[in-house]
């Protein structure tokens, strides 16, 4: 497994803007990661209905993570679309299955 892309997670955040309140995202810890389009098995495993746009990022073990949270990639932000995977049951690595926010 190689850990050689950035991504930084986005996290959401209440603002009263004229008011009224509308949720926007701010940028968080940044983390290394392994970054693959999801394929074949991996696909229907996730249960996802299209494949444009759809990744599995694995990382180091973060026990804080919230599904409400965005990824940004590469100047993409993705959602998550899958409950978090933690590999193994030992709390080394962890994947995420996201898609490109419409």
């Amino acid at each position: 497994m190689k850990l050689n892309k950035r991504i930084t997670f986005r996290l959401p955040v209440t603002q009263v803007i004229d008011g009224l309140e509308q949720q926007v995202f701010i940028d968080g810890a940044s983390v290394w990661a392994e970054v693959k389009p999801l394929r074949g098995r991996e696909f229907w495993q996730a249960q996802q209905v299209q494949s444009e746009g759809l990744i599995k990022i694995t990382i180091r073990y973060l026990p804080n993570i919230n599904n409400d949270w965005k990824i940004l990639f590469e100047g993409v932000d993705y959602e998550i679309t899958a409950p978090l995977i933690d590999i193994d049951m030992k709390h080394r690595y962890m994947e995420i299955y996201c898609k490109v926010v419409s």
